[in-house]
């Protein structure tokens, strides 16, 4: 999973700003045959480990000690307060019952944030994706099946730490089972709150964040789901409304409403952190960070509005045909798709799309990929906005890929020029020659080319907000925009247009992520080198990783899909080596304290287009 998640740093965003560890330390004891002082001493060493976050209850009858604990790690300078998350859980009579021992039920408000029982052998597929769908975020008790209490667990489930497969991949990473099966829920985007009061478990099970699962080893534990509860709540099952395990289409109980956010013992009086600047995240944002948390090599695509999904890092296949030589495009796309890269951003205009597409296919037959895997973007350019001309651009794409579709074709600029055969048409004093822009029209014409199936997604590139704004008020819109490629870096770090295309479930696709293009045609020379910035360089050294790979992971966790292009194959294998580390959030705000509000590219030669994107202010 852990894109962004290392032992320093592997909180994920809540839909209400706030975020939550993603693995916590279970708090829950018998108090019957727990020694007094364990939790307490247990607590501690879970914070030195790295823990921060514990999950209890009044129930628990140990509270006193959970937070004496964190105190005295606060008071020893270990943690702050802010850095700590307590999830606690409201009650006031523990197991009420009436004069002939039954117990006694109550109305319940089931609730906003889901705890539930989750592990492989009960993988709550169903439920998971309803939580994600509506912004919720599943923390999953249990998640090693292992509890033996028979008061609330069915002690004929089959030991799920001792399964073949979970076994055979521990030895394969040199983990343990139970590392395996915490590390399958979290590469899925849920919280485990493992409990144990055992030195040595608490350590290992906080161990999961330095590997990552294939997507093969994910399906292969996903099918060892037998819909096995091992909590059961046997005591209160009968006659329990609420508790629907055996008829619900989707399980799962609520608990503790807004317990991500209050602690329900007075030993912890203070709110848990709140995000700094932000008060109402739009669910884009919220989505899109959460999963970008969840990347890897194997498996790094994000959701697109539309269903549809895209890699968070592509191929830029840009190159000046008069200084690349033939064949280096596709020999650059067969590397790059041995790497790992599985997008790649191309566009008619390049005319180097036919190489591409020989890559893709020769990859294809030679079954290093299939089709599915590969995600090619292609681009309308400014002389087929016409409608009549939309469809017959993609279809000359199509051929000179010769693939049957493209998964996202995109609008490359706002602004049309004459149609033709030239693509850069000028009259006979040189000045380009621009044709009326109808953007509505041009975007009705590729909603039909989607609708004939010949692409999966549609998108923009080079749209301010209020073209964006154009196409999204469009009466009688069919298919909404799902990406607006832009340039995107350090220094140009588009605050105002992300978060509005955030707020509108537009996934923003940067270029020039590297800001290094030197074509003078395109690109202000006079803007210093991005990748020379001292800030950068030193954020590197720590990580031992360029400065390159440092600007590509701050995008990345910010929810910008980046596509740097090279043809060089060191830097194309080292551009895709951002998946083994993540940037603090203190090194997060360095670098977007760097900001210049400076455009690399500026395509000035048609600033006096009426459609020239870039007067706007963003």
């Amino acid at each position: 999973m852990s894109l962004m998640l290392t032992a320093e740093n592997h909180s994920i965003p809540l839909s209400d700003g706030n975020r939550i560890p993603i693995i916590g330390l279970g708090t829950y004891g018998d108090p019957r045959t727990t020694p007094k002082g364990t939790a307490r001493e247990c607590v501690k060493l879970a914070i030195d480990v790295g823990y921060r976050h514990f999950d209890g209850a009044l129930v628990y009858f140990n509270e006193h000690e959970v937070g004496q604990a964190i105190r005295e790690k606060i008071t020893d300078g270990t943690v702050r307060r802010e850095d700590i998350f307590y999830c606690g859980k409201p009650g006031d009579e523990f197991y009420p019952k009436d004069k002939n021992g039954k117990y006694i039920y109550h109305e319940t408000d089931l609730c906003a944030t889901w705890e539930v029982e989750c592990h492989p052998y009960f993988t709550q597929p169903k439920l998971l994706e309803f939580c994600r769908q509506n912004d919720i975020v599943i923390v999953g008790y249990s998640p090693l099946g292992t509890s033996r209490d028979a008061s609330w667990v069915n002690l004929k489930c089959p030991p799920l730490l001792e399964d073949e497969v979970l076994v055979s991949i521990g030895k394969k990473y040199n983990k343990s089972p139970s590392q395996i099966a915490l590390r399958f829920n979290v590469q899925r985007g849920v919280v485990v709150i493992p409990k144990s009061f055992n030195p040595q478990r608490i350590t290992k099970n906080f161990q999961i964040l330095d590997f990552s699962l294939t997507d093969h080893e994910m399906k292969l534990i996903e099918e060892l789901n037998k819909n096995i509860r091992f909590v059961e709540l046997l005591i209160a099952m009968l006659g329990f409304p609420d508790l629907q395990y055996r008829t619900s289409p989707i399980g799962g109980v609520g608990r503790c409403k807004e317990s991500n956010r209050l602690a329900s013992s007075s030993l912890i009086k203070y709110p848990v952190v709140k995000r700094a600047g932000v008060d109402e995240p739009s669910a884009l944002h919220f989505q899109s960070e959460k999963m970008s948390l969840m990347l890897t090599a194997e498996n790094h695509s994000i959701p697109l509005s539309d269903g549809n999904r895209i890699p968070i890092i592509g191929l830029g296949t840009y190159g000046d045909q008069q200084t690349t030589p033939e064949g280096t495009t596709r020999e650059c796309v067969k590397l790059a798709i041995d790497v790992g890269y599985r997008h790649f951003d191309g566009a008619l205009v390049y005319y180097n799309e036919h190489e591409v597409g020989q890559a893709i296919r020769e990859k294809i037959t030679g079954g290093t990929v299939r089709r599915e895997d590969i995600f090619y973007c292609g681009k309308l350019w400014s002389t087929f906005h016409p409608p009549e001309l939309v469809r017959p651009a993609l279809e000359r794409t199509l051929k000179t890929l010769q693939l049957d579709y493209v998964d996202l074709y995109i609008i490359e600029l706002p602004m049309a020029l004459k149609p033709g055969d030239e693509f850069f048409p000028k009259d006979k004093n040189g000045k380009y020659i621009y044709h009326e822009t109808d953007l509505c029209a041009t975007w009705e014409a590729l909603e039909a080319c989607k609708d004939a199936g010949l692409t999966k997604s549609l998108g923009v590139s080079n749209f301010n907000r209020r073209q964006l704004e154009l196409i999204l008020n469009k009466p009688g819109l069919k298919h909404r925009p799902v990406s607006n490629q832009v340039e995107c870096h350090p220094y140009f770090t588009q605050p105002k247009l992300l978060e509005f295309c955030r707020q509108n479930d537009i996934v923003i696709v940067g270029y020039s992520p590297l800001g290094t293009s030197r074509d003078a045609n395109w690109v202000n020379l006079q803007c210093p080198p991005l990748l020379e910035d001292e800030v950068l360089v030193s954020i590197g050294k720590k990580y031992n990783k360029s400065p390159a790979q440092v600007v590509l992971r701050f995008n990345i966790q910010r929810g910008v899909v980046v596509i740097p292009k090279s043809f060089n194959p060191q830097r194309i294998t080292e551009n895709f080596r951002i998946f083994d580390f993540s940037l603090a959030v203190d090194e997060m705000k360095l670098i977007e304290g760097l900001n210049k509000n400076i455009r690399f590219v500026e395509p000035r030669m048609w600033s006096d287009h009426p459609e020239y994107p870039f007067h706007d202010d963003y």
